[in-house]
């Protein structure tokens, strides 16, 4: 399903689904923010074993910039051991 950032729509899903092909990244999900933090995205990531969290918000923005349009582009990134899900299992917001 799609949301509109700056007018446009943009496609959660699919912009997860790209992301999930960085190789610093074992799972992620995409969603909208809340709306008095504006009308962009924010990702949830669960980095690859191994992978320094301090310097890969650095290189998912830069990697960002090159294979997302900006309308695309996380604003926040937010990292853990596991997506975020609630006792029935599904996704909840972070």
């Amino acid at each position: 399903s799609a949301v509109q950032v700056g007018g446009i729509n943009v496609f959660p899903d699919q912009v997860a689904a790209r992301l999930r092909a960085h190789p610093d990244v074992a799972e992620v999900a995409v969603r909208p923010m809340a709306v008095g933090d504006g009308l962009r995205l924010k990702a949830f990531i669960v980095p690859a074993d191994s992978v320094d969290t301090d310097s890969l918000t650095d290189r998912l923005t830069d990697w960002a910039q090159v294979n997302l349009k900006a309308e695309e582009r996380p604003k926040s990134w937010t990292f853990g051991p596991a997506l975020p899900t609630s006792a029935l299992g599904k996704l909840r917001d972070w």
